[in-house]
C-alpha cells in the first residue's frame, strides 16, 4: 500500500510508505483527506484523481491517495473483497502513526473510498486507536460479499459521521442504508442519467457516477441539494449531497440529476 500527499505547495505529490516520509508542505493543523479506490482501479485511476483535484482547488488540505493496486487489481472479485480486511491494517498503521507520532488531530480526518475503497475506509475506522475518525464517505459501496454478514461492511459505527451516495444499489453497489445519511440520486440504481443502457455498461458507469457526483458537489454546496424521504416533516428538510454536507444530518435522501 503506496500514500501519495498532495498540498497546494505540492501538486505533483509525494510519495510516502510511513509517516515518517512525510515533507515539509506537510501541515498538521490542516484537514486530512484521504481516499481509496475500488476493485480493479489504483491511485491512478480516474476516481481519487478527479477528487483530489476539486479538493486542492477549493480546499486548503492535505490530500492523500491510498493506493492497493496490486491487490485491488486481482481479477478473481473474492481476493480484493477479502483483502480489503487486510489492506486495512495497513491503512489504520498510517493513520494511528500520524494520529501518535505527528500529532494529527482526529477531528481532522476523513476517509473517501469508492466501491470496496469503502469498506476498506470503514474497517480502517475500526482499527483507530484514540477514538473515531470524523467522517467517512462511502461512493456506492460494493454490494458483492458484503451482505452476508451483518455489519460486515462500511457502517455507522466506523466514524463519527459517515455519508453515503448511493448509484448502482442492488447491483455493483449496496442498496440498503447503512450510513448516518444515505442519499439516492435519481433512485440510486442504474442506469444513472447519462449511462449506456447496456447491462454491463450500464453497471460500471452507474457504480462510477458516486465519485463524480461527489467530486463536482466539492465546488458548489447547493448543486445536488436532496429532500429527506423518512422522518417526521420529512418532506421539509433538504440537504447538499456531497462534500458540504453537514455533520449533523440524518436519514435518507433523495434527488434528481442531470
Amino acid at each position: 500500500m503506496v500514500f501519495t500527499l498532495y498540498t497546494r505547495e505540492n501538486l505533483n505529490g509525494t510519495k510516502l510508505k510511513t509517516v515518517h516520509d512525510l515533507p515539509e508542505s506537510f501541515t498538521k493543523s490542516k484537514r486530512n483527506i484521504f481516499c481509496t479506490h475500488g476493485w480493479m482501479n489504483s491511485g491512478a485511476s480516474p476516481v481519487c484523481q478527479m477528487i483530489k483535484k476539486k479538493l486542492l482547488e477549493h480546499t486548503d488540505s492535505n490530500i492523500f491517495i491510498v493506493d492497493w493496486g496490486p491487490v485491488a487489481k486481482i481479477v478473481t472479485y473474492p481476493i480484493p473483497a477479502a483483502g480489503v480486511r487486510v489492506m486495512a491494517l495497513f491503512y489504520s498503521d498510517f493513520v494511528n502513526d500520524l494520529i501518535e507520532k505527528i500529532g494529527v488531530r482526529i477531528g481532522n480526518i476523513h476517509l473517501i473510498g469508492h466501491s470496496l475503497g469503502a469498506h476498506l475506509s470503514g474497517f480502517t475506522g475500526r482499527l483507530i486507536n484514540r477514538g473515531k475518525l470524523s467522517r467517512i464517505t462511502g461512493l456506492d459501496p460494493a454490494l458483492p460479499s458484503f451482505t452476508i454478514v451483518p455489519d460486515d461492511h462500511l457502517n455507522i459505527y466506523d466514524a463519527e459521521f459517515v455519508d453515503i451516495i448511493h448509484t448502482c444499489g442492488g447491483f455493483l453497489g449496496i442498496k440498503n442504508a447503512i450510513g448516518h445519511v444515505d442519499f439516492y440520486p435519481n433512485g440510486g440504481g442504474p442506469p444513472q442519467p447519462g449511462c449506456s443502457k447496456d447491462w454491463q455498461m450500464m453497471d460500471s458507469c452507474s457504480h462510477g457516477k458516486s465519485y463524480e457526483f461527489f467530486a463536482e458537489s466539492i465546488s458548489n454546496k447547493s448543486l445536488y441539494k436532496a429532500i429527506q424521504s423518512n422522518g417526521p416533516n420529512a418532506e421539509c428538510n433538504s440537504a447538499p449531497m456531497g462534500y458540504h454536507v453537514p455533520p449533523s444530518t440524518r436519514g435518507i435522501y433523495f434527488l434528481l440529476t442531470n
